[in-house]
């Protein structure tokens, strides 16, 4: 265990270095160590969340690098043993939210890979787990951030399900949370970045009118905000880059070209830099859609095969990038 532990702190190095592969390479030594650890001591409840943290970071990795299968396999892993945790021992708080969190994120994965239906059961449990965790502390308010941005995801993948009544009641829900963890005038730059993605998503529901459009605008100058504070930040950038995209389309679709290519433009500008040998799908995504929409497809023909390749498969990105008559075959691919 002592080796385990020491394997797991190299790989944590080795990843705040940019040393991904040589991460992920610590990280499997040291989970595999783990299990077999735990193939002799079953009953250790310690030493099975420790394994789960380092599978955790492993999938991240493998998310980050594009291997979306390995990535959705290892959160499936996580689970079945954060299962088993809650199941013997439902009052461990951060067991529960853990199991919570991590189907949130299978979920944000099985959308990427198109597998809608799978990703609504998936955020619908996160849903009604952090639901529970926060009626037994309103006050926590981690729990009730993870809750707000469960709920946001929930609106989402009911928005790509055709479910629109029940996508406009999650985001509103979520906003309520949201709202929440702005009182105090400190409220983290995480926390900003959400209520103001939550409010761009509530928007892109609401019919035309100027209130919609004011809404768009305020969101996403609190995110460009948000993005100068850590220019160098991936997250700041791709999350603002596809709010950038989405109100393109909207003023596309509301007859205002000129400002919808401004828009395209900018999020190509911000994720340019970063997109160098990246094969990180919250980056390569985003960018090829501002190119495509640009009308710009054969610039990016490489970063379509290769998140095709990864298994890409978001409903967003087919709508945008597969022409309509191969759009079967594309999700068939």
């Amino acid at each position: 265990m002592e080796l385990s532990y020491a394997l797991n702190n190299l790989g944590t190095l080795a990843r705040k270095l940019g040393n991904t592969e040589e991460a992920i390479v610590h990280f499997k030594q040291s989970a595999e160590l783990k299990r077999k650890v735990l193939a002799a001591t079953p009953d250790d409840h310690t030493l099975r969340y420790d394994l789960i943290d380092t599978l955790s970071w492993i999938s991240s990795e493998d998310d980050s690098q594009g291997r979306l299968k390995d990535a959705a396999e290892g959160y499936a892993e996580q689970i079945e043993l954060l299962r088993a945790l809650v199941a013997d021992r439902p009052d461990a708080h951060a067991w529960y939210r853990r199991l919570a969190n991590s189907l949130l994120r299978s979920a944000r994965l099985s959308l990427a890979q198109g597998r809608v239906g799978e990703a609504q059961s998936e955020i619908a449990e996160s849903v009604t787990r952090l639901t529970s965790l926060v009626d037994r502390q309103p006050e926590n308010r981690i729990w009730r951030r993870d809750l707000a941005h469960a709920h946001m995801q929930a609106g989402m993948i009911e928005r790509f399900r055709g479910e629109y009544d029940s996508a406009r009641t999650h985001l509103q829900r979520a906003q309520r949370v949201s709202m929440t963890l702005l009182e105090s005038t400190d409220s983290p730059p995480a926390s900003r970045r959400l209520d103001a993605l939550i409010r761009l998503h509530v928007a892109e529901l609401s019919g035309a009118s100027d209130e919609r459009d004011r809404s768009l605008d305020r969101a996403i100058a609190e995110l460009e905000q948000l993005a100068t504070l850590a220019p160098s930040e991936v997250v700041g950038a791709s999350v603002l880059a596809s709010a950038l995209i989405t109100r393109g389309e909207i003023r596309q679709l509301d007859g205002q070209t000129d400002s919808a290519w401004d828009d395209w433009r900018q999020a190509n500008r911000l994720l340019s830099p970063l997109v160098t040998r990246s094969k990180n799908r919250r980056v390569l995504a985003p960018w090829v859609l501002a190119h495509v929409l640009l009308g710009n497809k054969k610039a990016v023909e490489s970063q379509i095969q290769l998140l095709i390749d990864s298994g890409y498969r978001h409903p967003e990105f087919l709508a945008v990038i597969a022409p309509k008559a191969d759009m079967e075959e594309e999700r068939n691919y």
